[in-house]
């Protein structure tokens, strides 16, 4: 079982996953190397007749458009998403603290490239990239000080502690070698693993980066179509809004 979160309609809940050949990857996590797969559970998850915001559409989105591809595109004809379930691929656990720092993140990258217009791909590349998301989430600590400990407290990164009851351990270095959904595990000098609340350290040195190149996608036959036939939806969802706004014009 891997530590990971259930998102159905607006509900976010963490919960324990097993991974298996069915998850796929979420390209804009993927993308930022947060290794986040998905999986859509069958059925409804009970009753969701009261459900009107479909959070997982937007998570989503594609990084090259912005936009869902034509099977996330729940609501309306289509009805509520069902229940999908997320954790990543390193085993690594990811919490619905980490999800409301990501999918903020996500917001706000979209934001940005409708008010960007011809810039799109420009604010794509300032927005979508491991560095950028890392520095957002180390100014997150105020309001989600769990969220991406991995990013905040790289394994191997040195840490000292401050503001423990345990008072031996104030001020002594220790080495980060594991994470739980809120704290950090921390090895000190001649200790066992302490597990400690992430407010309670500071970042001393970070761990050497290891090399950690970005998948290439092989541009095959399957892959050519996909992309027509995502051309052609993405035509079809702009002849939509330009419709819609003509009527709304009418009115």
């Amino acid at each position: 079982m891997v530590l990971g979160i259930r998102v159905h309609g607006a509900k976010v809940e963490d919960h324990e996953v097993t991974l298996d050949s069915l998850f796929r990857e979420v390209p804009v996590p993927t993308k930022l190397r947060i290794p986040l797969m998905y999986k859509k559970m069958s059925g409804t998850g009970g009753d969701d007749s009261h459900i009107r915001n479909n959070v997982i559409v937007r998570f989503m989105a594609d990084p090259d458009d912005g936009f869902a591809p034509a099977d996330w595109q729940y609501g309306g004809a289509m009805g509520p998403a069902p229940p999908v379930v997320l954790a990543r691929r390193d085993k690594l656990p990811f919490s619905s603290q980490d999800w409301a720092v990501i999918d903020d993140y996500i917001s706000q990258w979209l934001d940005a490239r409708s008010e960007a217009e011809e810039d799109c791909p420009q604010v794509s590349e300032t927005f979508l990239t491991p560095a950028a998301f890392q520095t957002y989430v180390r100014g997150q600590l105020e309001t989600h000080a769990a969220a991406f400990l991995p990013l905040q407290f790289p394994v191997g990164s040195t840490v000292i502690a401050a503001g423990l009851s345990v008072a031996e351990l104030n001020g002594i270095e220790g080495e980060v070698v594991r994470y739980t959904r809120e704290r950090v595990g921390v090895r000190f000098p001649n200790k066992d693993v302490t597990a400690l609340k992430p407010e309670r350290l500071s970042l001393i040195r970070e761990a050497p980066a290891l090399p950690n190149p970005e998948p290439k996608r092989l541009d095959t036959g399957d892959n050519a179509k996909k992309r027509q036939a995502r051309e052609k939806e993405l035509e079809r969802q702009e002849a939509v809004a330009i419709a819609r706004r003509f009527c709304e014009c009418l009115h």
